[in-house]
C-alpha cells in the first residue's frame, strides 16, 4: 500500500519558520526568550554583543545572573504575571 501525502503546507510552514529565524537572528535589537526557570531559551547575535557573552555562555545563565538589580526571588511572580497577561513588575 502506498500513501501519498501533500506536504505543501508543511514545506511552507518550514520556510516561514526559517525566514523568521533568519530575521530574528539578524535583528538590530537584542532578542532574548526566557523559559519558566528564568533561563535563556534563545538569544540572537545582538543580545550576545550587547551583553558581552557568547550564545553558549548565555544559554547556561539565568536572567538574574546577568542583571544584578533583578533578584531571583522576583522571577516566579513575574512569570505568573506574564502567563496571565499582566505587565511585569519592576
Amino acid at each position: 500500500m502506498t500513501a501519498i501525502r501533500d506536504i505543501t503546507e508543511r514545506k511552507r510552514a518550514e520556510e516561514a519558520l526559517q525566514m523568521f529565524q533568519y530575521t530574528i537572528d539578524r535583528a538590530r535589537d537584542a532578542v532574548q526568550w526566557l523559559n519558566r526557570e528564568g533561563g535563556f531559551e534563545y538569544v540572537n547575535e545582538q543580545a550576545c554583543r550587547s551583553l558581552g557573552y557568547t550564545r553558549e555562555e548565555l544559554m547556561q545563565l539565568h536572567l538574574w545572573d546577568i542583571d544584578p538589580i533583578y533578584p531571583r526571588e522576583r522571577w516566579d511572580k513575574n512569570w505568573e504575571d506574564y502567563q496571565a497577561g499582566r505587565p511585569w513588575r519592576q
